[in-house]
């Protein structure tokens, strides 16, 4: 417990003959003069513990008090004690925790708070995890947001995880959490909160200069586009009543708008139930409505040349049915396999080109029944199944959710297997720079734990990475209001995170999703870019914003790597290369700041002006409504010659002419 954040978690000391599972008696000596080696050992062990006791709190629900333990123990991951929680298996499920707070942080600081965890037999949760949340300024100072950790569960030895934080405006303090979500004992320690760098507010006006290398930073960039699957054809969207809710000129207008932002890429869903409507991995059949449904998607795609990323899922299933359990891993996944030879070989569709073993693996795999050792072989078998059947382009993907622990773990491991990693990235408004701490890290693990596929003149390059999800977390709101697809700032943030991506070399993204629609048992799903019928299928203005890059960031360009001088959080900017020559820049601009970008680095040339602004988003019957057309300004600038100007909560594009 060296070099921690003075040490750790403690319990309320009134419970501690009750809590404390190692009870370490407080008695710290002034001096060690005339001591045996046991008893400095001790007072050690000592001083550490009421450390831990004078700066953290638990929180003990009352329903839970007799079942579940907080303490200090002698296990330790480095010097003499840690914390420790312990859930007996009859304790109601709760997040059970320690807490501290960070006074004097100050906003644009950039944090990554780290600990090491071990654990045995949880079960029955999320497992072990810590977060950092911002806390409010005023009383009762509750949490504006937190960012969690990776989950540890099962028994695992010692296992470092991170969490990052940017303090945001008029946050006073942070308050570091250590959870236990399930059954079973945890134990924490070596916290340390390390302060990454500190980023200046931008000012009206500000000059920021922005140079456009000559680096590439991907050579494997595949585009932009949408989540899309297909529960638009189920009951609950075509009908009402028993009759035909969807028109032609629905179907058309959907049709016409895919169209329109002509995606490069389109994620989707596989229900098991499209091939197993009785939840039995024995009973498969491909005559079914869900699965002709999926066909019909899969179809729109194909005709429009998108790459598809397919993940199954398993909404519903319990435990036992789960089809990458241990009981039944081998057959389901030679069942996905031959799912795969008949939509692609059979039907033709081999738009299918990269496919998961269950998407969101770190988060759900194991509650859903299955193990890490399932996952490994379910991911074995289906490559070796799809190799049989002559479908060795046909690439699986390694994803990760939640965190880094199984990435860490599964890519030296699988690292033959895989052919594309994926990230899902979900930011609060105020953290998006913690999505290019993720991708960094992110492509560090594969850098470090995979083996190159080629070389070129910056080095070793490496399987592509790709953002699977794209989308964002309003703080303080839950559930479905929980993305901010409605909302303007909505569209800032995803060409935030595409913009991100191009310039560390990520080969593209997905926004989640394309549209609202009902799902299975008529629950709404009310994210996308456009509205459900109800709402007369009205286009939210990420359409527009996110739109520019599903649009016009085509496979094959080049991303080039920018250097931007100051680094501001809420400004970002990238750029890509055509074949030809020819450039496209994007600035993204999330401040209340006007400001001005000199641009180095891009020819001499004019460059046509596209600018997503409150006052350029067309409205219904207008006629350049759901055209991104309606962004182009009518202006050129030559930015060898001029600096941009680029108003506040605004994404410029500049296409070369």
């Amino acid at each position: 417990m060296k070099n921690l954040l003075n040490r750790l978690l403690t319990p309320d000391t009134r419970h501690l003959n009750s809590l404390l599972l190692a009870l370490l008696i407080i008695s710290v000596s002034v001096c060690n003069a005339g001591k045996t080696e046991a008893e400095i050992k001790q007072d050690e062990k000592n001083a550490e513990a009421k450390e831990f006791l004078d700066n953290w709190k638990p929180y003990i629900p009352e329903m839970a008090k007799g079942k579940v333990t907080y303490g200090v123990s002698t296990v330790a991951h480095s010097g003499a004690v840690s914390a420790t929680i312990n859930v007996a298996s009859n304790a109601p499920a709760n997040f059970y925790q320690f807490f501290r707070d960070i006074e004097n942080v100050k906003p644009g600081e950039f944090y990554e708070l780290s600990m090491w965890i071990k654990t045995e037999n949880v079960a029955n949760g999320v497992g072990a995890f810590m977060g950092i949340g911002a806390l409010d300024p005023n009383p009762p100072f509750d949490r504006i947001f937190s960012c969690d950790s990776e989950r540890v569960t099962k028994n695992t030895d010692w296992t470092r995880v991170t969490a990052p934080i940017l303090v945001p405006e008029g946050v006073h303090s942070l308050r570091i959490i250590i959870l236990l979500n399930g059954t079973g004992q945890a134990w924490y320690d070596d916290i340390q909160l390390k302060k990454l760098d500190t980023f200046k507010k931008i000012k009206e006006g500000e000059l920021i200069s922005v140079n456009v290398t000559d680096k590439v930073t991907t050579k494997q960039f595949i585009g932009f586009g949408y989540e899309d699957d297909a529960f638009f054809f189920n009951d609950e969207n075509q009908l009402t009543n028993g009759a035909q809710y969807m028109s032609p000129e629905d179907l058309k207008l959907r049709a016409d708008r895919i169209e329109e932002l002509d995606p490069s890429v389109i994620a989707t869903l596989f229900w098991w139930d499209a091939i197993s409507p009785s939840r039995d991995i024995n009973k498969i059949t491909y005559d079914t409505r869900k699965m002709r449904d999926l066909i019909k998607t899969l179809e729109v795609h194909q005709k429009a040349g998108a790459k598809v990323f397919m993940g199954d899922v398993h909404w519903g299933w319990d435990k036992d049915n789960f089809t990458y359990n241990e009981k039944n891993v081998e057959k389901g996944a030679k069942e996905y396999a031959n799912l795969l030879k008949y939509l692609i070989k059979d039907k033709g569709l081999n738009c299918i080109e990269f496919v998961c073993v269950s998407g969101e693996v770190d988060m759900v795999f194991e509650k859903l029944g299955g193990s890490f050792e399932t996952y490994l072989k379910a991911v074995r078998i289906l490559r070796k199944e799809l190799d049989k059947a002559g479908l060795k382009n046909v690439k699986i993907i390694g994803d990760k959710s939640g965190g880094f622990v199984w990435l860490d773990e599964i890519v030296p491991i699988l690292d033959d297997q895989f052919g594309i990693f994926t990230i899902h990235e979900y930011p609060e408004p105020t953290q998006v720079h913690v999505v290019d701490y993720r991708m960094k890290r992110t492509l560090d693990i594969v850098k470090n734990h995979s083996k190159p596929i080629g070389k070129d003149k910056n080095g070793s390059v490496y399987k592509p990475t790709f953002l699977y999800e794209i989308g964002a977390n309003k703080a303080g709101d839950g559930g479905a209001a929980s993305l901010m697809s409605p909302t303007y700032d909505y569209g800032l943030l995803c060409a935030n995170i595409a913009v991100l991506g191009l310039n560390n070399g990520i080969v593209g993204g997905s926004v989640w999703c394309l549209h609202s629609m009902y799902y299975p048992g008529y629950n709404m799903m009310n994210y996308g870019i456009w509205e459900f019928k109800d709402k007369d299928w009205k286009i939210r203005p990420v359409f527009y914003g996110y739109g520019l890059f599903s649009k016009f960031a085509r496979p094959g360009m080049l991303p080039l790597k920018i250097n931007t001088a100051p680094v501001f959080t809420d400004f970002s900017s990238g750029v890509l290369k055509d074949k030809n020559g020819k450039y496209i820049f994007f600035a993204v601009n999330l401040s209340d700041k006007n400001i001005k970008a000199k641009i180095t680095g891009l020819p001499k040339a004019n460059f046509e002006i596209y600018e997503y602004a409150k006052d350029r988003l067309p409205k219904s019957g207008d006629k350049l409504y759901g055209k991104i057309a309606a962004l182009k300004t009518g202006k050129t600038i030559n930015p060898a010659n001029k600096s941009l100007q680029v108003k506040a909560e605004t994404i410029i594009m500049l296409k070369q002419k």
